[in-house]
């Protein structure tokens, strides 16, 4: 590679001196009007490339005492090494060169992939890391060598690191592919059929698609010889062994290729490696790979109308389908065998019932055909074959399976049997919405290929997880490492679908952990009895044996990534088992705290704020419940490109939009938060204004963590760090020492044991906020990420102190807040505002007191409807409340409002049990409910309307948060259809109010006037879109307040 990226840079009229040890290579050289050296020392320039072979060559080109270059290079030179080599020796021949006092010259860590051909016409890909500075003078001719330039952040060896990852999944993904191919040519398949299967479904990687062509034409000359693997592979395992982390997959691998290199493989094509599976008969992958002429018979001749019966037996789901698609071509279909010319049969115990007593098989006519349609074991199959083979009724089994193909809807059926009978069944198998593929190979032939696909599918998951975590474990960014891999040669189509949701922002997949260990120990029996090692196979099972046993079933399977996650505990604390804390006396411990800061830094804020330096602050609400310590600011409920650019072009300092993001699965927040982003981000460069991002999430620690955050990263890049302050004055909510408390009465309780913290969506079981990000956050963070800005900081050494220790904090931290008085909050703003002076760029997740304090708002006592204006008035409506919170508190609230307002106070309660029940018995409740409540109000009665306080949840988080979704509709409705305009409204719980107010009343734009009671919002809509235009309405959060509280605002808005 080394020559073509020489005679490459000669094309672009560059003057290169060239060396290489081999002198063919030079004579090649100066014919293509390059010049040669005699030595690396004589070949120094201010640019001095290296791309040979190992570390050692480095080494010696660079170090050696005699040659070396290290020595004779001019001042200010840069060095890129090209070549894939540990980490810890680019950062150790820095070190050296440092030692020789050689610090002028720079390193640039910079692996190239792509081969010789690519190399010649500059189009390799390049990860390149280094200094800046460095970095920035390396740019050009970086630039004209690739095609893909990748800049790797973390300094040198960061992208040395991202290469290693990327080399343990190509390394690995080439020895499964040998794998499977092996064992398709030990059970005797055609494995050119195998491999065009394979090849567009789930099991397929870029080694597969790129290196079975070889096995295949039984071609070794070496694109890629196997030595390199046995290098590069050596790589990975050693740095695991430096960072004491286990790489099993990549370990199994690397004993393939030095098996391949001491059986004389090692100069030849890696994919050679196949060999290694086969050694008495190394080309059987080749030699199977002849295509038999099918017999003519298996071109369809039967109709639907020659076709009397089609019997299905299967699970209700798959029975339903598949009745469904085969009427909807014209067969008449039943739900039993008896008398079924065809049967299909997908059940795990298709023998038991076929054959058990009273079995199926004895109701079929003669020369039936059952076609089984679901994979149990190779042996299992060929017990059925034999079975209705030997009972003289000549019926005739065909396996027909299911492979799902990649990327696209859509999948593979699998065909396996007699010519005739395949033939027969090839028009009812194409109507059940699959392309049809015929293998040959006899009873099991089509099990065994589904197997074969399942094998690489799961192998290929186990790899992508031992890889992300293994990225993470080096301190790599796992999300930029992902968007490498997917178009880099490491990339299969289980890397690219179920990292994401490793990672925590991609809608989990239907594949259980169950799934994979039963397909994987189903193909291990298969691969022992034909006495076939299976290395890969086996060690991956391994892998999901560990995930089964330490996961709550069902799991999806991407949960493998836990054994690593797991793995880690030997090098600290990981969240397997989270720290518990006891409750705390509240006052004792507040007083026990450094005093507070005693400067008053409110006007410091306030005046960067208004003066415009500080960046325009948008708060990305996740419930209406975070405008509880603002006013007279906006809240949007759209955010179309016209109504921001009128936000941004008001002046204001900063708005909030209400996403509701809380109400929606992870997937569907992730992707309305990611909009919502770059909508904001394109009307701020229309108008010229600099912003800043707030995710202002739950002081409860309920919401989408890292979902949010990561989606506004992919809006608007990587920030220097996450800033994480929950704490919240006014809802009892405090951080000290990482530890998050809320206060309830005297005491303050860690926030794990709360009621909160058992949330059937968004549960939790960590309160040390340290403990908390990495059980939310999996592989994204280590505890080297995690930072804290203590109360000792914030109140003894004031802004100052603060802005120094952002400044100390690493790339990519996480940023722990503690705070335990609202002056903590402020303090701790303006060291922020400091820091950013300073070029730091933070993302927020944060509670509703970060937000007045950073844009410099004062607190205000509660307003009432006095001061809002509002009088009484002859014929005046009653009040609308409206309840959908179940927390204890909301109920506690809901118990005591009823008891003290007694007759003045009408209560209408929704069965959310019979709610669920049908649409039909919803929508009567629903409606019965509107109508009452529309009569009493216009009466001048104040009305609660309510759920049961029966908390239904459904099976897991998702179905959980859709029951509650739906009752919040219910609640919607009730308030869009009341025919007369309330007093003023309250919505209690955070989904019921955003629903109730962009929903219900149609906001669109709405006034923060305040607080209706401490830590309680109050908006009002003037806009003309709204259905009851300036109507109070109180955001009333579920978690806020005493028992009392409730109760008290409404006694307050009474007009008594």
């Amino acid at each position: 590679m080394g020559f073509g990226m020489a005679t490459h840079l000669l094309r672009l009229k560059h003057q290169v001196v060239g060396f290489d040890v081999w002198k063919p290579s030079l004579d090649r050289f100066r014919e293509k009007g390059g010049q040669t050296a005699t030595s690396p020392k004589a070949a120094a320039n201010t640019v001095f490339i290296c791309m040979v072979a190992n570390a050692q060559q480095v080494n010696s080109v660079l170090f050696d005492e005699s040659d070396g270059v290290a020595q004779s290079l001019p001042t200010n030179a840069l060095i890129l090494i090209c070549s894939t080599v540990p980490a810890a020796f680019v950062l150790e021949a820095e070190q050296k060169l440092a030692k020789l006092g050689r610090e002028d010259v720079d390193v640039i860590d910079c692996p190239v992939s792509g081969g010789t051909v690519r190399a010649a016409d500059g189009s390799l890909t390049i990860l390149a890391a280094g200094k800046p500075e460095a970095l920035k003078r390396a740019d050009p001719i970086l630039q004209e060598l690739s095609e893909t330039l990748y800049i790797i952040p973390g300094g040198i060896g960061a992208a040395s690191n991202v290469k290693m990852v990327n080399q343990l999944l190509v390394g690995s993904h080439i020895a499964a592919a040998a794998e499977a191919m092996g064992l398709a040519a030990k059970a005797g398949l055609n494995t050119q059929e195998v491999f065009d299967i394979v090849r567009q479904s789930t099991g397929n990687s870029w080694a597969f698609n790129n290196r079975v062509p070889h096995m295949l034409e039984n071609d070794w000359t070496p694109y890629s010889a196997l030595n390199i693997f046995v290098k590069d592979m050596g790589i990975v395992t050693s740095a695991a062994r430096r960072s004491s982390y286990p790489v099993p997959m990549a370990s199994t691998a690397e004993q393939q290729y030095l098996q391949g290199a001491a059986r004389g493989y090692g100069r030849e094509d890696d994919s050679g490696v196949v060999r290694v599976y086969l050694p008495e008969t190394p080309a059987a992958v080749h030699d199977l790979a002849r295509p038999e002429a099918h017999g003519a018979e298996l071109t369809p001749t039967v109709t639907p109308t020659e076709i009397n019966q089609i019997g299905v037996i299967g699970s209700e789901k798959w029975s339903s389908e598949t009745t469904e698609a085969l009427s909807n071509s014209g067969y008449t279909v039943q739900n039993q065998a008896s008398g079924s010319q065809i049967l299909l049969i997908s059940q795990e115990n298709a023998e038991e019932v076929l054959f058990d007593q009273g079995g199926e098989a004895k109701t079929l006519p003669s020369e039936a055909i059952v076609v089984l349609a679901s994979p149990v074991p190779v042996a299992t199959v060929r017990s059925i074959g034999a079975r209705l083979d030997s009972d003289g009724k000549k019926i005739q089994l065909v396996e027909a399976l299911s492979i799902p193909k990649y990327g696209k809807e859509g999948r593979t059926i699998v065909c396996s049997g007699s010519d005739k009978a395949v033939a027969t069944v090839t028009p009812i198998i194409s109507a059940m919405n699959g392309d049809v593929a015929r293998v040959q190979g006899g009873t099991g032939a089509a099990t065994t290929v589904w197997l074969i696909n399942s094998m690489l599918q799961q192998v290929h998951l186990v790899c992508a997880a031992e890889a992300i975590a293994f990225g993470a474990k080096v301190g790599l960014d796992v999300h930029a490492l992902y968007k490498i891999i997917v178009d880099a040669a490491g990339w299969s189509w289980m890397f690219q679908s179920r990292v994401p949701t490793m990672l925590g922002h991609s809608k989990p997949i239907s594949s259980t952990v169950t799934d994979g260990l039963k397909s994987l120990g189903a193909f291990c029996t298969l691969a022992n009895s034909l006495g076939y090692p299976a290395a890969m196979a086996n060690a991956a099972q391994q892998i999901f044996t560990f995930a089964a046993a330490s996961n709550p079933s069902p799991s999806v399977d991407a949960r493998v990534v836990s054994f690593y996650e797991m793995a880690s505990a030997s090098l600290g604390h990981t969240t397997s088992e989270p720290r518990k804390y006891e409750s705390l006396p509240a006052q004792e411990t507040i007083d026990s705290l450094p005093a507070p800061y005693s400067q008053d830094v409110l006007p410091v804020i306030q005046k960067q704020v208004k003066s415009g330096e500080a960046p325009v602050l948008v708060m990305l609400d996740d419930d209406p419940t975070g405008t509880q310590t603002c006013h007279d600011i906006a809240v949007l409920t759209v955010w179309d490109n016209a109504t921001l650019r009128k936000e941004f072009e008001s002046g204001s300092s900063g708005f909030f939009i209400l996403t509701n993001s809380r109400a929606f699965p992870p997937d569907e927040a992730y992707n309305l938060i990611l909009t919502i982003a770059q909508n904001v981000a394109k009307a701020a460069k229309e108008v010229g204004k600099e912003f800043e991002i707030v995710l202002r999430g739950d002081s409860t620690l309920r919401g989408h963590l890292p979902q949010e955050p990561e989606a506004v990263e992919e809006a608007l890049g990587k920030f220097d760090g996450w800033i994480i302050a929950p704490f919240f004055f006014q809802g009892g909510r405090y951080t000290i020492d990482d530890v998050h408390y809320v206060r309830e009465g005297d005491t303050l309780v860690p926030a794990s044991e709360t009621p909160f913290a058992k949330d059937a969506s968004f549960g939790y079981r960590s309160s040390n906020l340290r403990d908390y990000i990495l059980e939310k956050c999996g592989s994204r963070f280590t505890e080297s990420n995690l930072f804290s800005v203590t109360l000792t900081d914030i109140r003894e050494g004031g802004p100052d102190r603060v802005a120094q220790r952002l400044l100390e904090a690493p790339k990519d931290a996480v940023v722990i807040v503690n705070a335990a008085a609202e002056s903590d909050m402020f303090v701790f703003a303006a060291g922020l505002l400091q820091a950013e002076k300073q070029g730091r760029r933070f993302l927020y997740r944060t509670g509703a007191a970060f937000v007045s304090a950073r844009l410099g708002i004062e607190g205000i006592e509660p307003l009432s409807m006095k001061d809002l204006g509002v009088e009484r008035t002859e014929g005046y409506s009653g009040g609308l409340i409206v309840a959908g919170s179940y927390v204890p508190k909301t109920t506690a609230q809901l118990q005591r409002l009823q008891e003290r307002r007694g007759s003045k106070l009408a209560t209408i309660e929704l069965d959310v049990e019979q709610m669920i029940g049908s649409q039909q018995d919803a929508d009567r409740i629903t409606k019965e409910a509107t109508q009452k409540a529309t009569d009493l109000i216009s009466k001048g009665e104040d009305v609660l309307v309510m759920t049961s306080r029966k908390l239904i949840t459904g099976n897991d988080a998702l179905s959980s948060l859709n029951i509650g979704s739906m009752v919040a509709a219910a609640l919607v409705k009730i308030v869009e259809n009341i025919e007369v305009r309330p007093r003023y409204i309250i919505a209690k719980g955070g989904i019921t109010s955003s629903d109730a107010a962009t929903k219900g009343l149609k906001m669109k734009r709405a006034m923060i006037l305040g607080q209706a009671a401490k830590g309680v919002p109050l908006w009002r809509c003037d806009e003309p879109t709204s259905r009851h235009v300036g109507v109070p309405y109180v955001v009333f959060p579920g978690n806020v307040g005493s028992e009392d509280t409730l109760a008290e605002v409404v006694e307050g808005w009474s007009f008594e």
